[in-house]
């Protein structure tokens, strides 16, 4: 939880360079504080490696200081491919959210791969005079293309759990979320 992807963009001494990005839940296999902080390190040439951005009520993040276009999805989505250049790890990236708040900050739109590939395109063309960066640029786009990506309700992710112990307290957990969120049904 909250682990430190690194980007392609943060290796540039570039005015547009971006932080790490806090993946808000990670999957796979990877190591944690590489580094000595809490960056994420994918670990071996095959395997899978994922992300969960989690929202309550809040919609995705717009954009960076840098790039105000370049919203969390896409952010995500090229940390994703960056991390996993040179290796088979199956890669995915969901969004999850309350139902109504995903139709509400569109996140379906704002988190679907073409939109994301133009944005991510866009951020590694206004480096193209930075060749450690925009040689990047193609091999990013190639493997965010390959990544599964998805956005679920947390209704319907409960709902796979429909008739168990665990639906049961997933949905008390997460009423409770609602309530201390201010989110009403």
């Amino acid at each position: 939880s909250e682990g430190l992807l690194s980007s392609p963009f943060l290796r540039s001494n570039n005015k547009l360079a971006e932080g790490y990005t806090h993946a808000d839940m990670a999957i796979g296999n990877f190591e944690v504080g590489h580094d000595g902080k809490g960056d994420l390190k994918v670990i071996g040439k095959t395997g899978i490696f994922g992300v969960i951005e989690a929202k309550m009520g809040s919609p995705l993040a717009r954009g960076t200081k840098n790039a105000p276009d370049y919203n969390q999805a896409s952010r995500n989505l090229a940390c994703i491919a960056f991390n996993t250049l040179n290796t088979n790890h199956k890669i995915s990236f969901t969004v999850v959210a309350p139902a109504k708040k995903i139709t509400k900050h569109r996140m379906k739109e704002k988190a679907g791969m073409d939109l994301m590939l133009k944005q991510i395109e866009t951020r590694f063309n206004s480096y193209s005079g930075d060749e450690m960066v925009y040689s990047l640029r193609d091999s990013v786009l190639d493997r965010a293309s390959t990544c599964i990506c998805s956005v679920i309700s947390y209704e319907d992710w409960i709902d796979l759990f429909i008739g168990t112990d665990t639906e049961k307290d997933l949905t008390v957990f997460y009423e409770r979320c609602l309530e201390f969120n201010r989110i009403g049904k």
